[in-house]
């Protein structure tokens, strides 16, 4: 009997298969390549955070350093999910080994994902925007926008938290009820902008993260920069992070461990990052608003038979659920397509 499955990474081609159907499943795209290429062969640079073993494979190397060097220096590319994740268990070996580690982490407006935290407000939490009545009234997605924020000032006049009303609005199925009001004009602006601004003032995170975020901070062991990073480069065993402000200063950092967390990519900008989607794209697949361009079951314009139902595909979750809940709703949509056209 079948104990267990090994799996080997082989870059040798050994046939090819053909398929009626494709479904292409790419997990989280990693985030743009600003290493040259001998910053990239150099074991304390980490492109793929998530792909190559993510905080545990960061602990790692910084417990390998310390038992060389007394100080170490490591520079997080980005200041949202990718640092916030790593920094409680950092936090937290740092403190027992008593490692002397300076973290620095950049991004260009250094805006941070919020608290998923409930207020301590006893009271039910009474939406004043979202009623039946008003939701019937939000035929547009700037509406839809406008309301959420509104709603927000409204909780905090209130003393609740944001999350508060986020977590009302989650529950209630109100964006999905909002989206059945559009018509294909206001779906595709949905679609292509609002989505997007939506997304940038609804990103919560476990409160633990932020927690260990202020305490680095005030220990003097964290600091932010507002700076975008425009290339990573090595010199003598360092990685050396070429930064600019807006100001069009630049800086050099010379660091032991560069973490590139500066979020996935959009299909847009994908090229040599992903050689599938850089394949597909040069056969002609179409990008709108950074995404893949799928009709109503996630196949790909231009392509029968190819489907994407992952965050790559435009609409991919316009309902803001979770990315692994928003994955099953639409892969379970081709499913039930394909079973349709061939089995049925």
């Amino acid at each position: 009997n079948l104990k267990s499955i090994s799996f080997t990474k082989s870059s040798v081609l050994k046939e090819k298969i053909l398929a009626k159907n494709l479904n292409i499943g790419l997990g989280l795209p990693p985030p743009k390549q600003i290493a040259n290429r001998a910053a990239r062969l150099n074991e304390n640079y980490i492109w793929d955070f998530y792909d190559e073993g993510s905080t545990n494979c960061l602990i790692s190397k910084i417990i390998n350093l310390s038992k060389i060097k007394n100080n170490i220096i490591v520079y997080f590319v980005g200041y949202k999910a990718g640092l916030l994740e790593a920094l409680p268990e950092l936090l937290k070996i740092i403190t027992k080994k008593k490692i002397k580690v300076k973290i620095i982490c950049s991004s260009s407006e250094l805006q941070s994902i919020q608290k998923a935290e409930l207020s301590n407000n006893k009271r039910y939490y009474k939406t004043k925007h979202f009623n039946k009545a008003s939701i019937l009234n939000l035929n547009t997605a700037a509406k839809l926008y406008k309301s959420i924020q509104n709603e927000f000032n409204f909780a905090e006049k209130k003393q609740y938290n944001i999350y508060d009303a986020w977590t009302y609005i989650l529950k209630k199925n109100i964006i999905s009820k909002v989206i059945n009001n559009f018509n294909k004009y206001q779906k595709k602006k949905y679609d292509d902008y609002f989505h997007h601004k939506i997304r940038s003032i609804t990103r919560f995170t476990y409160p633990e993260t932020i927690n260990s975020r202020e305490i680095m901070i005030k220990k003097d062991i964290l600091s932010a920069k507002k700076e975008i990073v425009k290339k990573i480069e090595t010199k003598k065993n360092k990685l050396i992070v070429i930064s600019k402000s807006k100001k069009n200063f630049f800086k050099k950092y010379n660091c032991d461990i560069v973490v590139n967390v500066s979020g996935p990519l959009n299909a847009k900008s994908i090229k040599s990052e992903i050689p599938l989607v850089k394949g597909l794209k040069k056969i002609g697949a179409r990008t709108i608003s950074g995404n893949f361009l799928v009709n109503n079951y996630f196949e790909m314009q231009g392509f029968k038979n190819v489907f994407i139902p992952g965050i790559l595909a435009r609409g991919f979750n316009p309902e803001r659920k979770t990315i692994i809940s928003a994955i099953l709703k639409n892969s379970n949509i081709v499913a039930n397509y394909m079973f349709k056209k061939y089995l049925k």
